[in-house]
């Protein structure tokens, strides 16, 4: 898409401006990729409703929530229902969300042994 040439035969010129939004949306969407495939690996966390996460809003920003329910009716397009803390549900694809870590009592990080 980014391409000037389509094998030998030369496209018309995308305008700068035009091509500077198109790279902005396209950038980001290996990493979603990346995202769904590791999501995928831990799929039973994002089907207990009530856990932590953070989504990806339209403008990029990350938003806390939780989640609702993971809708599985499509396997290649699985998204995942969520509560947002300002309490609005929406739907985002697996891609643009991640698990929040529960370190309070939950999940605790590696610590280094204290040698006297």
């Amino acid at each position: 898409l980014m391409d000037e040439r389509y094998y030998y035969t030369a496209l018309p010129r995308i305008p700068v401006g035009v091509k500077k939004k198109i790279e902005e949306q396209l950038a980001p969407l290996t990493q979603y990729r990346r995202r769904t495939a590791a999501n995928k690996r831990v799929l039973n966390f994002f089907r207990e409703a009530g856990a932590h996460i953070e989504a990806c809003t339209a403008n990029g920003d990350w938003v806390p929530g939780t989640v609702v329910q993971l809708e599985e009716r499509h396997p290649t397009r699985l998204m995942v229902r969520v509560r947002l803390e300002d309490g609005r549900e929406e739907t985002h694809h697996l891609g643009k969300v991640i698990l929040r870590e529960r370190r309070p009592g939950g999940i605790r990080g590696r610590s280094r042994s204290r040698s006297p």
